[in-house]
């Protein structure tokens, strides 16, 4: 696929399609420079209170994001994500609302390596080379991106907290808490003074503190004391030395001032009086650094006091607790989630502990058996069912007391579970018990809280007694303070168990204990109580205090911080330094108890030792030596009664041990080998045997993470899918038409066989049944089986990649031998597998020949897939079939004679005919020379394995001295009787320069380019020489049989032949031009070389030797593009490519277009910048394939060969096709597919087009649809949003509506939660262009109108509008053409378009036709012959368009229409009122009525029945004698129904008569549509036909056509004008006639 042009870069971190870096680097610099302009607007007065406002409000947001709101949206509140609204307050973001732009990080994690850094003394570690050991680290990188918020006030739903900032309003109500807090964070003191003068308070820079006026209100005191802490914190002396900074006063104020402003602000203050008016001229007297700075310096600082004086305040509030006290029987619950960043601690009344123990219980139960879920129901509402009554006391949300507590006696975490206090370590209960006793204030001393934890853990598990301990104490402290608690803590003491001190000393084990104790004390970490087994079974295995010292510090390391991977792999490592003792039952301890401490000795107890000995081991009897344990006694046992005789220890030493287990691995992996090759006969023959057999398929890994033992159901909801490759078979047997699923479920539950080595059939197993005519499989369910119809081509793909090599025996007799031995299962397998043998040859070699070569690994997969033995008894089968024929070598048939093939007759036909391969002989037999050759290779690795042999034609692997890698055999030579071999490496191959080597693998040549040159032959000679056997005699035969050179402008080659020598003469371009026989056997090669060379005026002295065989195998080459030239000549002819301009086509995207004369398949072919685009495509018009050929330089019909070669088409004929009626047929072939109902994600239109500058509609689509999802992952909507499909639509997919200035217009249907307008908006707000063409996307949700539907609509405007376009077309070119007749015919060319046009839609266009050929024929002009035939093409293309096509959709009833009077048009009930009527009838009832008696004017109105719902029924016609057609023509459908319209027209003649106003009849309004012949109830309205017929010019009569189009011109022009004169008349008869009729 071509890649997107540079102004359409998508691609992504997330997915394909999201913007890549350079696009994100755009978008920040666009807004960067956003803000260099916002820094300069917004210091005016006005400005800057809306900036410092801003800042107030987003105090925590940076200085660009605190101005880019200020900018966009300086009213804003509280800002969010689109998603984060959604999610976190329930919220969503109004229709059409603009998001406000700032700048978020987005940090990405890298991977880096550093030194490891000993914790204790900071150095890094060194490891064993010396040098410093390394760990991989995740480093965060900041990086940045622009993002979207919204304000609340753009946001609708559930209603939001307010924002809980402490409004100090008035006389401020916490006036006192505010001062104290300010108080606090003040670098200096605050003194409430006398202040002289105006000044409301100073900050003193000599005594540092600071003066606050008296007798000022509380807001204005706390006002004055910002600004003046503001000027302490940033400008104090010492504090702008320091960082080496000078501010003028005017920057000190405006710094102060705007500080106070935004903190005052932030907690309600007023802040009306502020002004800035100096903040103009003091901006321009900095530049934009110094502006950014001071900018920043007020939002850090301004931050920071609010930040502060909220803590403070808190922290002054927290002392006034709200809640008194809790009590001992207060049940607290704890619920968290999202990885423990929200939290609740809740107080559960009217429940026990115990009971909300159990309740909770139940609810993870029901949550897991998927009966109810969270968002349904929480905990607390489910506990609140059960009677509870819950109070929050501190959340992470801020909501309830909030005092913050940390103790619970049930935990609930969302993401791992329940926790009970039950639960915790002593130590952790004794905390918490504390913590909820001392509530709300510290009573406990240190000591005592000490006490009570090594109470806890002198009794642990025993939580009532300890909670009765702390609460004991907590009651004594209330009656009599701390000396009471001391008593209770003494008293209880005195329950402790007395410590018995033994003298021996202390063990291993018991240091280990002691260990544990000392480091959890001074670390302030727990271990858990496995790592504390681990550390006490490692000190019991290892008996080495020094190694348990080492593993607890290396512990507590990695219990330090979030070290969580360094611990699992720290344990990892120490319980497999236990698991390499040979006996898991006894460790270092026994053995040193006993007396016995020999080095690289491992202890035995008496069964392992005889089980270790019987397979093999070397065990050794242990006597133990107190008194000197190394010198202990060791003697190896020679019986296994010397073992068994013996009631001490035994040893395996550590050598001895690694070789056992190295035996063992061996002895596995060999049991395994057998198993895979038995397992793998078995499913061979079960898939692909002709036998009915059976197999039971059982799971490799089961446990939590797989479907194991789920229901077929279950699993499905789970998201897993039975696949095959997570199966294996654990048994397989012949099976019968009498055997049942149940049967098999029965027998291998209750009666299972005693081969069956699987468990219990079981939910999830498998079964599979070759039935001998099909194979199936059944998942074995809760209840009955579900088939599974992929299961048994899964485990198919699976055997044929396993490349075990196990194979079902070939059955070597004939089926009547089978069948008297009752063997017919084996013979049926076998021929089915020698028929498939057979198949699978002829299929590589139809695969694996060009038509000239097989390829060298054409026969290794089928030797992998069917083995040795059957495939040399379907060769030699065939061969022997097929003796007679001449075109299999001599060599194979003889080989095919020793394979033993019985004779296999039944009922006069040779079976054996079943297996013969059906390829060419010839390529057959070179094909079982490979196969041969292959069985070859395989034999000697395996004798490699097994034995060294000598250096053969088949060495493979050879490591030769003084050369990496290793080499095989290429070429074999004989000299002397000694055997030479020319190798090449097997990896690099003819890359690196080649060795020689003797039979016995010394080396006698190296770096060889030229196989047996003539240094090669030289160094032959010599290591010939050295073994003491004579040359002189053997020079002719060291000569090499063939050499080549490259003599000034051609190729010279010579080879020796039985009577000489033969010559041949090549042009570089490897054409044979000359050649001979030089036959005189008595000179040398180089002689005769000499000889021939001479004769040609040409010599060896400038000659450049060039390997033969290189040389040969380019002349091959050159003749086979030879013979493939003429062939694709032929196949496709130049024809084709006729009048093809590479240059132009680069512009206009046009290409040329062939089909297959055999698949009726297609191939275009586009040229491009690098070079040329091709598409394949089925007969079905399916794009199959493409891809680019990369040479600009060559001509599209050279391109064209190359590719059809290299796609292996050169072969196929093929004829040229109009691009551009193939471009029309792929395009109405992919809508033809959307109106089918196949819905595809993109058009799969991949040619580039001109409309599109130079992309394909595919690759559009894609690019907006990656667009697209980028858009929703970024809105968090990724999973609730389904895109379906895109298209191009619009004027950039028709080549004639397009202008270059036009929009892309690309559809998105999609499925899913989320308006259209929302996504509009988000899809193009920050647009995006394809190409340099602006692309405008228009999301349609599915369920609003589908793909189909819109498409539909869209493709029939833009035929109407195409239509148009055509006509205006036609118009200018009739006008430019003959101007002079033109303008003598039309008057008007707005209404000569219009008229064109409904010609066109009415498709009455013969006459425009008839006339465009003449002009096309006849005229003299070339540009207007070229125009002529464009647009008879492009009307005759018209024709074909949707709107002419499409098929109605249900059939319109048939339109009537009545008539009724009413002497009261206006309320037909008070007078006479006649219904149903013909016009003539109602026209005489009305006349009848009298004028005299008028209840209201008389009328005459219609009523349509047509089918429309909206408009059938009764409507005025006429009244006072009068027609309103304007009023009736302003409802669309009476204007365009031809019956209202007659209607309208005979009421107006009729009026016209009756007022002596009867015009002409050639003066008649023309109807706008033609009548049809409609049924009325009693009488159809009648159209008098128009009496003048216009005679059509014969055809061929020169000039009668043009002027046959231009007389229609003059009479419409005549039409139209007695039409307007007629209105004109009508007129002033109303004026004439107005008053004459009154009410």
């Amino acid at each position: 696929m071509k890649d997107f042009p540079s102004e359409f870069s998508l691609a992504g971190h997330k997915m394909e399609g999201l913007f890549m870096a350079n696009n994100i680097e755009k978008q920040l610099k666009e807004i960067s420079e956003r803000l260099e302009q916002g820094v300069k607007e917004i210091f005016t007065s006005e400005r800057y209170t809306e900036y410092l406002n801003t800042m107030s409000k987003f105090h925590n947001y940076s200085f660009n994001n605190t101005l880019l709101i200020t900018m966009q949206k300086p009213e804003a509140t509280l800002v969010a994500g689109y998603q984060a609204w959604q999610k976190k307050f329930n919220r969503h973001v109004k229709r059409g609302e603009k998001g406000i732009q700032i700048i978020a990080p987005t940090p990405v994690r890298e991977k880096q390596e550093i030194e490891k850094i000993d914790p204790d003394t900071q150095e890094p570690i060194i490891g064993e080379d010396g040098q410093p050991e390394t760990e991989v680290v995740e480093m965060i990188i900041p990086r940045f991106r622009v993002a979207t918020v919204f304000d609340v006030s753009q946001t609708e739903g559930e209603p939001i907290a307010e924002l809980e900032v402490p409004e100090l309003t008035g006389s401020v109500q916490f006036y006192d808490t505010f001062m104290q807090a300010l108080q606090s964070i003040s670098p200096v003191p605050i003194r409430m003074m006398n202040v002289e003068g105006d000044a409301k308070g100073y900050y003193h820079q000599t005594e540092k503190y600071i003066a606050i006026k008296e007798d000022m209100s509380n807001v204005q005191t706390m006002k004055t004391g910002v600004h003046e802490v503001s000027h302490a914190l940033l400008h104090d002396r010492e504090v702008m030395d320091a960082e080496g900074v000078l501010k003028d006063q005017t920057t000190k104020e405006v710094e102060a001032e705007s500080i106070a402003y935004i903190v005052c602000n932030h907690f309600g203050l007023d802040t009306s009086e502020y002004s800035f008016t100096y903040i103009a001229s003091w901006c321009e007297s900095r530049d934009m650094k110094a502006l950014k700075a001071s900018m920043d310096t007020i939002r850090k600082t301004s931050a920071e006091i609010i930040g502060n004086i909220e803590e403070q305040m808190h922290e002054i509030e927290m002392e006034r607790p709200i809640r008194e006290t809790f009590h001992r029987e207060d049940v607290i619950l704890q619920l968290s989630g999202s990885m423990g960043s929200e939290y609740a601690y809740d107080l559960v009344e009217n429940m026990t502990a115990e009971q909300l123990r159990e309740n909770v219980k139940e609810y993870v139960t029901l949550l897991e058996q998927e009966e109810i879920s969270e968002d349904e129901k929480s905990l607390e509402e489910f506990l609140e069912d059960r009677g509870a009554t819950i109070t929050v006391l501190y959340a992470s949300d801020g909501v309830g007391e909030n005092y913050p507590i940390h103790f619970f006696d049930v935990a609930y975490d969302a993401d791992t579970g329940i926790a009970y206090f039950s639960e915790l370590t002593p130590k952790e209960q004794a905390e918490m018990l504390v913590e909820k006793a001392e509530f709300p204030r510290t009573i406990f001393t240190e000591e005592g809280k000490a006490f009570v934890t090594e109470y806890a853990e002198t009794f642990p598990g025993q939580v009532e007694r300890l909670n009765d301990l702390v609460w004991d104490m907590r009651e004594s402290y209330e009656e009599a303070g701390t000396n009471l608690v001391h008593e209770v803590i003494q008293a209880a003491r005195a329950n402790f168990p007395t410590k018995e001190f033994p003298e021996e000393r202390e063990s291993t084990m018991q240091y280990a204990h002691r260990l544990i104790e000392a480091a959890e004390t001074a670390s302030h970490e727990n271990f858990t109580e496995s790592q504390r087994n681990l550390i006490v079974n490692f000190a019991y295995k290892m008996d080495d205090r020094d190694e348990v010292l080492g593993l607890v510090n290396r512990m507590l390391t990695a219990n330090r911080g979030d070290r969580s991977e360094v611990m699992r792999s720290l344990v990892h490592e120490t319980e497999a330094q236990m698991d390499n003792f040979p006996d898991g039952r006894i460790g270092f301890t026994e053995m040193h108890e006993a007396g016995i401490r020999l080095e690289h000795m491992y202890p035995l107890e008496k069964n392992r030792a005889v089980e270790l000995y019987r397979e093999g081991a070397e065990v050794f009897i242990l006597h133990g030596n107190p008194d000197n344990p190394e010198q202990a006694g060791q003697i190896l046992a020679e019986t296994e009664n010397a073992i068994l005789g013996h009631d001490g220890i035994f040893g395996i030493t550590e050598t001895e041990w690694e070789v056992h287990k190295e035996r063992e691995v061996a002895i596995a992996r060999q049991e395994k080998l057998q198993q895979d090759s038995a397992e793998k006969i078995d499913e061979t023959l079960l898939l692909h045997g002709e036998s009915g057999r059976f197999a039971i398929y059982q799971m490799d890994t089961g446990g939590e993470h797989t479907y194991q033992f789920m229901g077929f159901e279950s699993a499905q909801k789970l998201g897993y899918s039975i696949d095959g490759k997570d199966y294996r078979m654990v048994y397989a047997a012949p099976w019968t038409p009498t055997i049942t699923l149940d049967d098999i479920f029965e027998r291998f539950n209750i009666n299972r066989p005693n081969d069956f080595h699987g468990h219990s059939l079981s939910v999830s197993d498998v079964i599979v049944i070759n039935r001998t005519a099909e194979t199936k499989a059944y998942y074995v369910d809760s209840f009955g089986f579900e088939e599974l119809p992929n299961f048994v081509q899964q485990r198919m793909e699976i055997l044929e990649n396993n490349h075990t090599r196990a194979y079902p025996p070939v059955y070597k007799g004939t089926l009547a031998q089978a069948m008297e031995e009752r063997d017919v299962d084996a013979y049926l397998d076998s021929r089915k597998l020698n028929i498939d043998c057979k198949k699978a040859i002829e299929e590589a070699i139809a695969l694996k020949f060009d038509g000239l070569h097989l390829e060298e690994d054409a026969a290794m997969q089928v030797l992998e897939q069917f083995g040795e033995e059957r495939m040399t008894f379907v060769m030699a089968n065939t061969l022997r079939e097929l003796s007679y024929d001449g075109r299999f070598s001599r060599q194979n048939k003889d080989w095919a004679e020793h394979i033993e093939i019985p004779e296999n007759i039944n009922q006069g036909k040779n079976l054996n005919q079943d297996y013969v391969i059906e390829s060419h002989p010839a390529v057959l037999d070179g094909f079982i020379d490979m196969a041969r050759a292959e069985i070859r290779m395989q034999k000697i690795e395996q004798a490699l394995d097994e034995a060294e042999v000598t250096i053969t034609e088949d060495t493979r692997g050879f490591e030769a001295d003084g050369h990496a890698g290793t080499w095989h055999t290429v070429d074999e030579r004989a000299y002397a009787g000694e055997k030479f071999f020319f190798m090449e490496h097997d990896e690099y191959g003819s890359d690196v320069a080649g060795i020689i080597v003797s039979e016995h693998g010394q080396l006698v040549a190296e770096d060889l380019w030229n196989g047996y040159d003539a240094g090669a032959l030289e160094a032959i000679s010599e290591y010939l020489q050295e073994k003491g056997i004579s040359v002189e005699e053997l020079m002719p035969e060291l000569e090499p049989d063939e050499l080549a050179y490259k003599i000034d402008d051609r190729y010279f080659a010579i080879q020796r032949t039985e009577e000489g020598y033969d010559y041949t003469f090549y042009a570089l371009d490897y054409d044979e031009i000359d050649g001979g026989a030089y036959n005189n056997l008595d000179i040398s090669m180089r002689q005769a070389m000499e000889d021939i060379l001479e004769d040609e005026d040409m010599s060896l002295e400038n000659a450049v030797s060039v390997d033969y065989e290189d040389l040969m195998a380019e002349v091959e080459e050159a003749g086979e593009r030879q013979m493939q030239l003429a062939q694709l000549l032929k196949n496709c002819p130049p024809s084709i490519f006729e009048d093809y301009d590479r240059e132009r086509a680069v512009d206009t995207c046009e290409g040329i277009a062939m089909q297959f004369t055999k698949s009726k398949g297609y191939l275009t072919v586009q040229a491009t910048e690098e070079g040329y685009f091709y598409i394949f495509y089925d007969s079905d018009l399916h794009e199959i394939h493409s891809n680019d050929y990369d040479d600009p330089k060559v001509s599209v019909q050279k391109a064209t060969y190359e590719i059809l070669k290299s796609e292996r088409m050169d072969d196929m004929e093929c004829i040229k096709v109009d691009y551009k009626e193939f471009e029309a047929m792929t395009i109405q072939h992919s809508k033809d597919l959307l109106q089918a109902g196949e819905l595809r994600a993109t058009s799969e239109i991949g040619r580039d087009e001109v409309a599109l500058n130079g992309l394909s509609r595919a690759e559009v689509e894609r690019g907006v649809l990656y667009h697209a999802q980028g858009i929703l992952e970024d809105m968090g909507l990724e999973n609730e949003v389904e895109l379906l499909a895109a298209r191009v639509h619009g004027s950039r997919s028709r080549e004639e509506l397009y202008r270059d200035d036009s929009d892309l217009d690309v559809v998105i249907s999609y499925r899913g939660n989320i308006r259209e307008d929302s996504f509009f908006n988000e899809l193009n707000a920050h647009g995006i262009a394809m190409a340099g063409i602006k692309v405008d996307i228009n999301p349609i949700a599915e369920e609003r109108i589908t793909l189909a539907e819109y498409m539909k609509e869209s493709e029939a405007y833009l035929d109407q509008k195409e239509i148009e376009k055509l006509a205006v077309d036609l118009d200018n070119f009739s006008y430019e053409y003959d101007t002079y007749e033109y303008k003598d015919t039309v008057e008007n060319r707005e209404e000569q378009v219009e008229k064109i046009t409904e010609d066109i839609l009415n498709q009455k266009t013969g006459c425009l036709k008839d006339w465009l050929v003449e002009v096309s024929e006849e005229s003299d002009i070339d540009s207007d012959v070229i125009t002529a035939r464009s647009l008879l093409s492009r009307l005759e293309n018209a024709e074909n368009f949707s709107i002419f096509t499409r098929q109605p959709e249900q059939e319109q009833p048939e339109a009537t229409i009545t008539f009724y009077v009413a002497e009261c048009m206006e309320f037909p009930v008070m007078g006479e009122y006649h219904n149903n009527l013909t016009l003539e009838e109602a026209i005489k009832i009305y006349e009848s009525i009298p004028a005299d008696r008028l209840h209201g004017g008389k009328g005459i109105g219609f009523d349509l029945q047509d089918g429309d719902e909206d408009y059938s029924g009764e409507y005025e016609l006429m009244s006072w004698d009068r027609v309103d057609r304007e009023l009736i023509d302003m409802i669309p459908h009476y204007k365009e129904s031809p019956l209202v319209q007659k209607a309208i027209n005979d009421m107006e003649k009729y009026l016209n008569e009756k007022h002596g106003k009867v015009q002409e009849a050639e003066q008649t309004v023309e109807v706008k549509q033609e009548v049809p012949e409609a049924p009325v109830k009693k009488e159809s309205v009648s159209v008098e036909p128009n009496q003048t017929q216009k005679r059509e010019p014969a055809k061929g009569e020169k000039g009668e056509l043009k002027k046959s189009v231009l007389q229609s011109l003059k009479e419409f022009q005549a039409r139209a004008k007695a039409q307007e004169q007629k209105e004109m008349t009508t007129e002033k008869s109303k004026a004439r006639k107005k008053g004459d009729v009154e009410l």
